[in-house]
């Protein structure tokens, strides 16, 4: 496990998920997936105490890796999928996490081919993370952790999102 130091540290890992919580994930998002309009964003919370206890520690190892400060101030542990179509203005925008996000794990789900995550230490040079089935991008918020979701006119795509939230720098 290697932290990447550019643009800023992070993650990147195949096989996140255990191949059984994956096609779980997978079975719950494809009617998300099949029925997403144009233009539309939708975020399904699916948090359970099971991917809480499982992936709760596996995140908070990560934080700790890449700002460990922050880990005591950890409050909640949040699992959404999210589905994205063209058109979407929410993808298009180039943003820094709020400061209550501790730690963002987005984990590519559908479909197979897509384009990833654009990173970037401005918001005028981002590069795009290679879209993989089931690879995460983990990374701590910073004040130039830009980054953007964009379907890039390939139509919906499918994240898993883990977030880690304090309620400590509530905005």
């Amino acid at each position: 496990m290697k932290i990447k130091d550019n643009p800023w540290p992070h993650f990147i890992v195949d096989d996140f998920f255990e191949d059984e919580d994956y096609s779980r994930l997978v079975s719950l998002a494809k009617p998300i997936y099949e029925h997403i309009p144009l233009k539309k964003k939708i975020v399904q919370n699916v948090t359970t105490d099971y991917y809480t206890k499982t992936y709760g520690p596996k995140a908070l190892r990560y934080l700790d890796l890449l700002q460990a400060w922050k880990v005591e101030y950890y409050n909640r542990f949040q699992l959404d999928i999210q589905a994205v179509n063209d058109g979407e203005p929410s993808s298009e925008f180039i943003h820094v996490d709020r400061k209550d996000k501790l730690l963002s794990i987005v984990v590519y789900g559908y479909p197979i081919k897509h384009v990833g995550t654009y990173i970037g230490s401005t918001r005028d040079n981002l590069t795009p993370i290679k879209w993989k089935p089931n690879r995460a991008l983990i990374f701590s918020r910073g004040a130039n952790t830009w980054h953007k979701f964009p379907t890039d006119g390939l139509g919906p795509r499918i994240t898993f999102n883990i977030n880690l939230y304090t309620d400590f720098f509530n905005e």
